[in-house]
């Protein structure tokens, strides 16, 4: 008859995940609620704006970004009080030292952020006149202006061709053509 084989236990379950599910996801979402609470509603849209642009690394909403933010101050301030404890520095020295490196971690995330914005935007404007070519030669073979842009989104596997596979699907979901299209240019301000 064979071996039966006994289900996974809820730990070996738990361990089998990789490190960041396991204890970097749960400690940024803690640290995510505590930032929610000193952050005003302005700042998280601020924030969601900016992973828009950056084309939502990761999946991360405002506030896991806000998260991950504190998470990288503390890390970096901990490094700066190691680093207090082992330099022979002046005492001023090395608490100005370990302020530092804790709000440089803190800003550190949102410089990352930016980098990656400016990437993507290359990305798009460097593909953008290849995609107006492409979509010029569709629509004149007798393409509607909708499959055109679906052919450019196939075509190729970058940020614009996401960016148009997006608007393709808010239009079958009922969004106006011209919403999605605009909705394209907030998400890239390109």
């Amino acid at each position: 008859f064979g071996t039966l084989e006994r289900p996974p236990t809820l730990e070996e379950i738990e361990l089998s995940q990789p490190f960041t599910q396991r204890v970097l996801v749960p400690l940024v979402d803690g640290l995510a609620g505590l930032a929610r609470r000193f952050t005003p509603q302005e700042g998280l849209e601020t924030t969601r704006h900016n992973l828009e642009l950056a084309g939502n690394p990761y999946g991360w909403s405002p506030v896991q970004f806000m998260g991950l933010r504190v998470l990288a101050g503390i890390l970096f301030g901990g490094l700066g009080a190691l680093i207090v404890f082992v330099s022979t520095t002046s005492l001023p020295r090395r608490m100005l030292l370990m302020g530092g490196l804790g709000v440089g971690g803190y800003f550190l995330p949102v410089l990352w952020l930016k980098s990656r914005t400016s990437r993507r935007q290359r990305e798009i404007l460097r593909s953008l006149p290849d995609a107006l070519d492409l979509l010029t030669i569709c629509v004149d073979a007798g393409l509607g202006f909708d499959g055109a842009m679906a052919r450019v989104a196939e075509k190729w596997d970058n940020a614009l061709s996401q960016e148009l596979t997006r608007v393709l699907q808010e239009i079958q979901l009922g969004k106006l053509r011209r919403e999605a299209l605009r909705g394209m240019a907030r998400r890239s301000e390109v």
